[in-house]
């Protein structure tokens, strides 16, 4: 089965994640300001955003296994049981890598 299209999206999402990864850890590795309550006002949006870089990995390395069993022909098998991931699911969740059951 040809993949190309699922391939296409999942490294357009992919750029985006980078590039939204590279602002958060520019914006976390500023120093801050010289006035110790706006930097501790700072902070509290810095935790925020360190959570969503958090996530934003994750979802990166996600897309970029999916990527990757596209390429090495496995995409739409489940990891876990070999079994045949749902078209649907594969659908709302392209980089997943699991069917229903073993999710």
């Amino acid at each position: 089965m040809d993949f190309s299209k699922v391939r296409t999206v999942l490294q357009q999402k992919l750029n985006e994640l980078v590039s939204r990864a590279e602002d958060i850890e520019s914006r976390l590795s500023d120093p801050g300001q010289a006035d110790w309550e706006e930097n501790a006002t700072e902070m509290e949006g810095d935790e925020v955003e360190f959570e969503i870089g958090k996530l934003t990995k994750q979802e990166i390395q996600e897309i970029e296994q999916a990527i990757a069993r596209i390429d090495q022909g496995h995409y739409g098998l489940c990891t876990f049981c070999g079994g045949k991931i749902d078209r649907q699911r594969l659908e709302l969740l392209p980089f997943t890598g699991t069917c229903i059951k073993c999710a």
